[in-house]
């Protein structure tokens, strides 16, 4: 017990602690909480108080008879065993992708259609981890255009940060136009609570190709080893509603050569 007790602190026992979420439940918790939040992110009218986003995720916890206390100490040790993790995430994105593949897009378009014209174009997980420790302490996207952009497009990139050492993050976006203009938003956040950065295209270009990163600001003389997770990432693409939608004023243009 002793010998498992120790390798636990290096690399972690072949079973998860008794105190802690067996892998596959918190698979499925995971996966109904990222479903969850997603109801609330386009409904916010819906769910505009802190006590009612706390409500349904209790709901949730509730329903796999959880308590908050459970969830945050399973998170906790998961955390720190981040291979363990890694293999719970692999599993809550395939139960995502198998309802998606049983119920398709049903019910989330329907929640979509409650706040408008807009939808959730991220192209990648839901979930990431950014350590000092990595080369490149950065997460990041690159799409490019389809037959659903329009001109004047505004893009929402949202998430959930936690830092507990504090912080900050910079965003960086980039758009590129068939004319080969580009347009480019900078811009610093804490990294803690939700944070966003909003882009709104020019209606008067074409978009081609959206960019984006988030990067993770460290202070190596403050720590040695500093974690951001990154939760409930989405970028929500809305159509604009008149001509003036949409602020550009921090946004900068200039053509390539």
């Amino acid at each position: 017990m002793l010998v498992c007790a120790f390798l636990a602190m290096l690399h972690g026992c072949k079973g998860t602690p008794d105190y802690v979420i067996g892998e596959d439940e918190m698979a499925r918790l995971l996966a109904d909480i990222f479903t969850a939040e997603s109801v609330v992110e386009v409904n916010r009218d819906k769910f505009g108080t802190d006590s009612s986003r706390r409500l349904l995720k209790q709901s949730v916890l509730a329903a796999h008879d959880v308590s908050q206390a459970d969830f945050d100490t399973s998170m906790m040790w998961y955390g720190h065993n981040l291979q363990r993790y890694i293999k719970v995430y692999d599993n809550t994105i395939k139960i995502l992708e198998q309802r998606n593949k049983e119920i398709g897009t049903a019910i989330v378009q329907s929640s979509i259609s409650m706040s408008g014209d807009s939808v959730n174009v991220w192209p990648g997980a839901m979930f990431a981890v950014l350590s000092n420790r990595m080369p490149a302490k950065m997460l990041a996207f690159d799409i490019e255009s389809d037959d659903n952009w329009e001109p004047g497009d505004t893009y929402t990139w949202r998430l959930k940060l936690t830092d507990k050492t504090g912080g900050s993050v910079r965003w960086y976006v980039t758009a590129n136009y068939n004319d080969s203009t580009v347009d480019y938003l900078n811009s610093v956040s804490s990294t803690n609570g939700w944070n966003e950065t909003k882009f709104t295209s020019d209606s008067t270009r074409t978009l081609t190709r959206l960019r984006g990163v988030v990067e993770f600001a460290v202070d190596k003389e403050k720590a040695r080893h500093k974690e951001l997770w990154i939760d409930s990432i989405m970028l929500i693409r809305k159509r604009a509603v008149s001509e003036t939608e949409g602020p550009r004023f921090r946004i900068r243009t200039h053509h390539e050569l």
